[in-house]
């Protein structure tokens, strides 16, 4: 079959003979390295992969985790029924058609009733591995934060919970959907092309304007331009519209695929007065003049920030805390929830979109003990990169018997201090200050990590003369930071520290993580020695579940899953140990047929190089 690869937005893959070598049911399998790669570089540059197969799926998850390829696919289906209409309903969730859609199985009756059900739909066996592997090494690696996986997983947690609702309007009612209209269009010129050429299914125009012309149509005070995000419960979406008007006539009116069903567009055409539009074929949605939907931008539904951090206990007590970054959020994933244990991991914070990840750096682990409600408010108040639960003081609000925190963000974030008053500001990478001029074009152009933030020269000006920096913490700084946390909890309270990693991460290509391993060996030796001297103080060593290079993901703070597997073994025997609570610990198997969509969201989207 002639495949069309510029065309391709997903590729669904069968298992046995296909992405490995061998039939699961009939024993071992072999991973093929080739299609690896391929899946790999296909998903750094913007191409989801899927999976339809039959076979039992406990033990493909558990083949898939072995090999650390678990993350990378979306929307498995994988049972014994015919595959044909099983494509079909999962390109109706994915909100894709078939003609962008590539089909991988080693059958040929399999390809022929896939097709059959999926009209459009390109197909391919072993000689279309072969072409497909050529075209992932010549594609532009331009989605190395896997975003646009990202936002089918929350697509797929979505469908998931979409089950349980007896209605679809239900359910977008419990969804929070939340829509943001901007117009500073210029500054996300790349996405807004991205869309006007790739949308179809909600593009109502269907005008393809070259990227010099959308830069001079978004800059012409005659038009009315804009773009959309989108958000939910389930997480954030980006920008995933975009409008141009003028004289009350819509030139451009378009949303991506991940919003139909939502009501988006709707909302968006009522917003702007239902303007005239001449549509352009046919469309996934249609537009009235009858009103917004009643379910976006509901006041009275907002889901309160706690639940975006925390996962609720269940009974009266509060007994166990993990709190901390991307290391303690893949642990978890492998220790069931239960009575009595909260989180308190890195978030994204609801009124700026920007990466909090500061709530878990030492410095504001003790301010949130010493800074007044009022400080912590007004400091939120005129700091982008920030908000109030920056400085949580849950660690501290309840009688908790054991209290998880980590080292992480203590040796990379920079810190800034108010000149006024003198509190500390943990933000982006220390080895490019915010207050040195000569980081800012780096930091407005996104060229050095901003944790989502859009950084102006305006606000960085405004930043210098109110705050000045005050360097990375010392492996001194973090133990005397450890010593308050230690004295402000209850003295009962059992504190366990996460260290870091002492081998160097050989791939390691951001100047900022340089010889971190160092730094880690060194506050690592603190720490051990302060546990030795204190009551009710313990650690987590890393270092014991690295068995050299093939443990690391892709960044020194980022591990295959197998470590975090072992890792959790020993905290959960610490729990039981100290507390006498029946904390249970999972297999990978059991987290994937279970709860795969958790497994995704804690394990493997937190897996992203800054």
């Amino acid at each position: 079959m002639d495949i069309q690869f510029a065309k391709i937005k997903l590729v669904i893959w069968d298992m046995d003979g296909t992405f490995w070598q061998g039939i699961l049911s009939e024993g071992r399998v072999t991973m093929l390295e080739r299609n690896i790669e391929t899946v790999k570089k296909l998903t750094d540059a913007g191409i989801v992969n899927a999976i339809c197969s039959k076979n039992d799926k406990e033990s493909v998850f558990s083949e898939l985790c072995g090999a650390n390829m678990a993350e990378y696919f979306v929307f498995p289906s994988v049972d014994w029924t015919p595959k044909g209409p099983r494509i079909h309903e999962m390109l109706s969730d994915m909100g894709l058609r078939a003609e962008n859609t590539l089909f991988l199985d080693d059958e040929d009756l399999n390809r022929q009733e896939a097709v059959f059900y999926n009209p459009g739909l390109m197909t391919g066996g072993a000689a279309e591995l072969d072409l497909l592997a050529q075209y992932a090494d010549q594609l532009s690696a331009d989605d190395r934060e896997h975003s646009r996986l990202e936002r089918y997983r929350i697509l797929e947690a979505k469908r998931d919970e979409k089950k349980e609702f007896g209605s679809n309007e239900e359910f977008l009612r419990k969804s929070n959907i939340r829509v943001e209209m901007k117009t500073d269009c210029i500054n996300h010129l790349e996405r807004i092309y991205e869309l006007v050429m790739r949308t179809n299914q909600l593009n109502f125009t269907k005008i393809r304007s070259s990227m010099e012309e959308l830069k001079e149509l978004v800059q012409d005070p005659e038009y009315q331009c804009g773009y959309v995000s989108v958000r939910d419960k389930y997480g954030e979406y980006g920008i995933v519209g975009f409008y141009a008007e003028k004289n009350h006539k819509l030139v451009h009116f378009l949303f991506s695929c991940r919003t139909i069903g939502m009501g988006v567009e709707q909302f968006v055409y009522a917003k702007l007065g239902y303007p005239d539009y001449e549509k352009s074929g046919e469309t996934a949605g249609e537009l009235s003049g009858n009103g917004f939907p009643d379910w976006i931008n509901q006041a009275d539904c907002d889901v309160k920030e706690e639940e975006r951090q925390q996962i609720s206990h269940k009974g009266e007590k509060h007994r166990i805390l993990f709190k901390g970054p991307c290391d303690l959020d893949a642990i978890f994933s492998f220790i069931e929830p239960g009575d009595g244990i909260d989180c308190e991991f890195t978030y994204v914070s609801p009124q700026s979109g920007t990466v909090i990840e500061q709530v878990n750096h030492t410095a504001h682990i003790v301010q949130a003990h010493t800074l007044s409600a009022e400080q912590k408010q007004e400091i939120a108040a005129e700091l982008p990169f920030g908000d109030e639960k920056m400085y949580s003081d849950l660690i501290y609000q309840h009688p908790y018997d054991v209290v998880f925190i980590s080292i992480l963000q203590d040796v990379n974030l920079g810190m800034y201090r108010r000149k006024e008053t003198g509190e500390i500001v943990a933000f982006a990478q220390g080895c490019y200050p915010l207050t040195d001029r000569a980081n800012w074009e780096g930091y407005i152009e996104g060229k050095i990590y901003t944790a989502q933030c859009g950084l102006t020269r305006e606000f960085l000006e405004e930043f210098s003369e109110k705050y000045e920096f005050a360097g990375i913490l010392t492996p001194e700084q973090t133990v005397e930071n450890i010593l308050k946390i230690r004295e402000y909890l209850r003295p009962d309270t059992y504190l366990v520290v996460m260290l870091g990693t002492e081998t160097e991460y050989l791939k390691n290509k951001n100047p900022a993580w340089t010889g971190k391993n160092l730094v880690y060996k060194e506050i690592n030796g603190r720490i051990k020695n302060l546990c030795k001297e204190r009551e009710n103080m313990d650690y987590i060593d890393v270092n014991r579940y690295i068995r050299g290079q093939e443990s690391f993901y892709d960044h020194y703070n980022h591990f295959v899953v197998s470590v975090y597997y072992e890792m959790a073994k020993d905290i959960v025997n610490l729990i039981r140990g100290k507390t006498g609570q029946a904390v249970e610990q999972k297999t990978a198997a059991y987290v994937w047929k279970r709860k795969g969509k958790e497994f995704l969201k804690r394990v493997c989207s937190v897996l992203r190089p800054k």
